[in-house]
């Protein structure tokens, strides 16, 4: 018999036994006017079920106290079936005591181990926990079986001398059917100044990686284990899995590789994406983009930051409308020479400080869309975009900015620039503002005084030949 015709599949049964009150119930007369007894409100539920990584609540019951389901074909030793649920305990008088007990069919028990985790757990009134019951193949077979497994809850309750709140079910997230990845930022340190990279997942190879690819399914990839990982976020309604391929293309005696990041449905990102493709130094491509969700993000600081190898990136898919740090975004991306940021909204970003610093092959950057209402911080945005020869920032408000240091710091190509709605106004850091540009450029300026304030700077802030011929009211 071929592997292929070798099948076990697990049916698992979670049921909810609610124990009687017998020995809680209290009888107290007073005055021939007052009975006390055992409150009828002590009521435990399902709320979520997740099987293998996907979010299912079509498995819990109506009534919410079964979980039925058939797993996926287990095949190969080791092979493994996860369902994930979540308990909530609706009574305001009652804790609950919940204990987890698991039996299987006797002619089958010696092809499955079974793990439940944790198989006691207290449930404090109004609240829910989260419990995970595993089956792993131990033995392989010869014929195909079916596993009948049951695991029973039995809750019991605990008397509370205060009433609790009431129960009230968790606010679904807009895109709770995403897989949440996990954030990286705390896992890279700084050294001298300088972003460690990080010693965790696929990240520890993060300068060998020439592909990535984000995907809406959750299909395995020929690798090997040790290039596989589990990058779910902590509280991730859906499994997100991590695929590092070999290519084609050496490195250093090895070969560079592709990382497939996928999740059913599609990746979430999470809302700290700061520093997540920091330092993929081979990074040529990335693809699928259409299947990565931004829109939770806030941080979105040294995103693509050294990504030395990317010539192009189109973004116009991002969800930007909650973010707010966009700082060092694409710090060091310097072979990019095309960049689709048109549909960013950027009306809640405070920070755009070195947001394209040593972007050297920018030719062309359009940010007419860009909202910077609320941004204080842009010192060094454009500092060493050394091929861009014109800019136009005529839409920017700059009322709120108070660090505009090193911002066009040696682009030393930009012959034209048109900051002609620039308000200074509560700038107090201009150091090296201007540094490095051309002695032939063109800025366009609003208005005089704003022409003025530029002429004004210290020569080190601007090249010292400039003049009025040079820094132009725009008429």
């Amino acid at each position: 018999m071929t592997q292929n015709s070798k099948r076990i599949a697990v049916i698992l049964s979670v049921l909810i036994l609610v124990i009687g009150f017998a020995a809680v119930t209290t009888t107290l007369v007073l005055n021939g006017g007052l009975l006390i007894s055992e409150s009828d409100d002590f009521k435990i539920i399902f709320t979520e079920a997740i099987l293998d990584g996907r979010k299912d609540n079509s498995l819990i019951s109506n009534d919410k106290k079964t979980i039925t389901f058939e797993s996926k074909e287990l095949l190969d030793l080791n092979d493994r079936t996860t369902l994930e649920y979540m308990v909530a305990n609706t009574s305001r008088n009652y804790d609950a005591n919940v204990s987890v007990n698991c039996s299987i069919s006797s002619n089958t028990s010696e092809y499955v181990y079974v793990r439940n985790n944790p198989s006691e757990m207290i449930v404090e009134a109004g609240t829910s926990k989260k419990g995970t019951i595993e089956v792993e193949l131990i033995k392989v077979l010869t014929e195909s079986k079916e596993v009948s497994l049951t695991c029973e809850l039995v809750s019991t309750p605990i008397e509370r001398d205060n009433l609790a709140n009431e129960y009230t079910e968790p606010e679904k997230e807009p895109f709770s059917e995403a897989g949440t990845i996990k954030s990286i930022s705390s896992y890279y340190e700084s050294n001298m100044g300088y972003f460690v990279p990080s010693s965790v997942d696929f990240w520890k190879y993060a300068y060998m990686i020439s592909k990535v690819v984000f995907e809406d399914t959750l299909t395995s990839h020929e690798t090997s284990d040790d290039l596989i990982f589990d990058v779910s976020a902590e509280n991730s309604s859906n499994k997100v899995m991590a695929y590092l391929v070999a290519n084609e293309k050496p490195y250093g005696g090895k070969h560079l590789y592709d990382l497939y990041i996928q999740s059913e449905t599609g990746v979430k990102a999470n809302s700290d994406s700061s520093n997540l493709f920091l330092q993929f130094s081979s990074l040529e491509e990335i693809v699928g983009l259409e299947h990565f969700d931004t829109s939770g993000v806030t941080n979105m600081s040294y995103m693509f930051s050294c990504c030395e190898m990317l010539t192009s990136l189109n973004l116009s898919k991002f969800d930007t409308s909650n973010v707010s740090n966009m700082s060092s975004m694409f710090y060091g991306c310097s072979s990019l020479t095309k960049l689709d940021v048109g549909n960013f909204d950027t009306s809640n970003v405070n920070s755009m400080s070195e947001m394209f610093h040593y972007c050297w092959s920018f030719i062309d950057l359009d940010l007419g869309n860009f909202d910077t209402k609320n941004v204080t911080n842009m010192s060094g945005m454009f500092s060493y975009c050394r091929s861009l020869a014109s800019l136009d920032l005529s839409n920017f408000d700059t009322s709120n900015v108070t660090d505009m240091s090193g911002m066009f710091s040696d682009c030393s190509s930009l012959a034209s620039l048109d900051i002609s709605k620039f308000d200074t106004s509560n700038v107090t850091l201009e150091g090296n503002m201007f540094f490095g540009m051309p002695d032939n450029a063109k800025v366009y300026v609003k208005d005089i005084a704003s022409q003025e304030w530029i002429l004004n700077l210290q020569g080190s802030d601007r090249p010292s030949s400039w003049t009025t011929e040079n820094v132009v009211v725009k008429v």
